[in-house]
């Protein structure tokens, strides 16, 4: 319950202080989450298998300065909100689309989040079972391509530099790069040797990531007055189907084999062409510039 009230609002006050950079302001504060996750499987290994649970505790230090922050931006928060909506108001702002195409837009856009999901969650939950069977590696070792994938060149660095570009170039072309770019990578990775293997889930997973925070900015574009239901929507739906596909891919990989499953999930990302048909909601300007008192 904490993490559906926190995402839809933060996402929100996050636009509020974006300040004409929207893509790149979600991408960093999108990072912070990506971040967390990826530090699960080196705290795996170097806290649970070589010290203990009684350890965990020291996670609490960072919940204590999570809490302090956000107390801090609350206040920034009582402050912004009510002179961003008074804005809204006096400047008369209107979704750029009908009610039908703007429904038929998000139900597009929620559809390229799937293929993204499916994919990134198989090999964020199964990437490392399947190196260990196919390429016989240790948990270890494993565990620390698995951690390179997800942060240090996949979720942070993808994730910033889609939202920076984004910025730059549209955030329809980005969304198509983002999808469509990552196909040909994920297609030979199911058919490459142990650093192939590595070196494209790389590629893939950077591609992938500058994904998501344009897909929400964009969303954003075509609901200007509802960017919390909006955030709202994506947030939920991605935790949703990440969940959904991650279990489902287990199920799969039982029965038919987990290298197999790999080969089929390869083509996930080719949904990407329906970013194609995606129309141009950059030409409405919605942002709207917020300096309240410190």
């Amino acid at each position: 319950m904490g993490s559906s009230i926190f995402h839809p609002e933060a996402s929100r006050l996050t636009r509020i202080a974006a300040k004409g950079r929207e893509g790149y302001s979600q991408s960093l504060f999108q990072v912070g989450g990506n971040v967390g996750s990826a530090m699960g499987p080196l705290i795996v290994v170097f806290i649970l298998s070589m010290r203990g649970r009684e350890d965990f505790a020291y996670c609490l230090i960072l919940s204590a300065i999570s809490i302090y922050c956000v107390s801090r931006i609350s206040h920034w928060a009582k402050k912004a909100s009510p002179l961003h909506q008074a804005m809204q108001k006096a400047s008369n702002i209107r979704n750029p689309f009908s009610k039908r195409k703007t429904i038929i837009i998000i139900a597009g856009l929620l559809l390229l989040m799937s293929s993204k999901f499916i994919y990134v969650e198989s090999l964020r939950s199964y990437f490392n079972f399947y190196l260990i069977e196919k390429f016989d590696l240790s948990i270890s070792q494993s565990q620390l391509v698995l951690f390179l994938f997800l942060i240090l060149i996949s979720t942070a660095a993808g994730t910033i530099t889609g939202g920076h570009f984004s910025d730059r170039i549209g955030h329809r072309r980005m969304i198509w790069i983002s999808i469509l770019g990552a196909s040909p990578f994920a297609l030979m990775l199911p058919h490459a040797g142990l650093q192939g293997c590595i070196v494209l889930s790389m590629i893939a997973g950077f591609i992938l990531a500058s994904a998501f925070p344009t897909m929400v900015v964009y969303a954003q574009k075509l609901l200007p007055r509802k960017i919390g239901l909006v955030s709202g929507l994506f947030f939920g739906f991605a935790f949703g189907i990440a969940g959904i596909s991650s279990t489902l891919v287990g199920y799969l990989a039982d029965i038919y084999g987990l290298e197999r499953i790999f080969d089929y999930w390869a083509y996930t990302p080719l949904l990407g062409f329906i970013a194609l048909f995606l129309p141009d909601a950059e030409k409405t300007k919605t942002n709207i510039e917020i300096q309240p008192s410190h």
